[in-house]
């Protein structure tokens, strides 16, 4: 009733500014008019917020239309989407030169790991199912090499104001995840070679997940008073690549060359020894086929003409003389065509039938 009645007052004594009369009413409702325009806020569909009331989160909101007192209140907005962070950051913004300078703002330094000593291989209930690595890998050695783990978070349908009271921001909860990845990273992978981890890289992505899930759900601690829930949930945490230097790359290239060059130079020697075993047996049938053929039709021949083999051998090897260019003429008698005759008598005895061959001997 009181503000009623001071509302009447105000209204019915207008008061005199630069000559002009105003209504204290309409002025008071024309200031509160404004004063909640601007005080709306609005959350996109893929976003989530909270009120903060002089820095302290009150209220969660979501997507719309939301009423932020000016002044008073502040509006904090994250999204809900998954959020993926490649550590230490993405590639445009590792800076490899710190040793000579400074890192630049906005950049930062890759984190590098130590591997350990060839043959090595932990044991314990956490490492059940690791596979030793080949010898013969060039990757089994003791090296220092870059590392890029992958995290996914999203954060929890109402659970945005738990994150921002438990952790304080997506940023610190980002960066105490980030260490907790590259702790582990050390600790477990100076304990065996790159070809380890990269033959057993499930076991360990695995193994960098449960950690990271421990910190996020508020369960390290044995003390139930002390393990505080995030509000985040953890989709996923893996060792992305593990990047060595330019020049052993360039090395374990060569080898892979030089690897790849001797097999092919077997291939190839045993292709061509295959293939003059073929051309020589090829070579070898149709020599075989000739002689068997040229033997058939000079036992045809000799059973036609019913002659002796030499007559046969001498009249076919004279034949195949002159038919060469530049041989067209035998000369009787001479001491060439007796060795010719001989020889042709040489090879006649030699394709006798086993039969005329008996007869010979009884």
């Amino acid at each position: 009733m009181f503000l009623f009645e001071l509302w009447a007052k105000i209204n019915l004594h207008p008061t005199e500014i630069l000559g002009e009369l105003w209504n204290w009413g309409e002025v008071l409702f024309l200031i509160q008019v404004l004063y909640t325009v601007a005080s709306l806020k609005t959350v996109g569909p893929t976003e989530l917020g909270a009120i903060l009331f002089f820095g302290k989160p009150t209220i969660e909101v979501h997507s719309g239309l939301v009423f932020v007192p000016k002044f008073i209140c502040r509006l904090q907005k994250e999204t809900t989407l998954v959020i993926q962070k490649e550590l230490p950051a993405d590639p445009e913004h590792i800076f490899r030169n710190e040793d000579k300078e400074k890192v630049p703002d906005y950049f930062f330094p890759p984190i590098r790991i130590p591997f350990g000593n060839p043959g090595n291989l932990p044991e314990g209930e956490g490492y059940k199912g690791l596979v030793q690595a080949d010898d013969k890998d060039p990757l089994n050695v003791r090296i220092t090499a870059e590392i890029v783990i992958i995290i996914r978070v999203r954060i929890k349908k109402g659970r945005y104001i738990t994150l921002l009271t438990s952790i304080g921001s997506l940023e610190e909860a980002m960066r105490q995840i980030q260490d907790t990845a590259v702790a582990m990273a050390f600790r477990e992978f100076a304990k065996v070679t790159p070809a380890v981890v990269m033959k057993n890289l499930h076991l360990y992505n695995e193994m960098l997940e449960r950690e990271i899930q421990t910190l996020v759900s508020g369960s390290k601690s044995e003390d139930e008073s002390d393990n505080i829930d995030w509000g985040l949930s953890l989709q996923g945490a893996q060792v992305k690549l593990i990047n060595f230097h330019r020049l052993l790359n360039t090395a374990i290239g060569n080898v892979s060359i030089a690897s790849l060059n001797g097999k092919a130079t077997v291939i190839s020697a045993d292709a061509k020894r295959q293939e003059l075993e073929l051309l020589g047996n090829g070579n070898a049938n149709a020599e075989f086929a000739v002689l068997t053929k040229r033997t058939e039709g000079f036992a045809k021949m000799m059973t036609d003409l019913d002659t002796d083999p030499e007559i046969v051998i001498g009249a076919e090897t004279a034949r195949a003389i002159t038919s060469s260019e530049g041989q067209k003429t035998i000369i009787a008698g001479s001491k060439g065509f007796a060795d010719l005759i001989g020889i042709a008598a040489s090879i006649g005895q030699a394709i006798k039938s086993p039969n005329e061959k008996e007869g010979e001997k009884l």
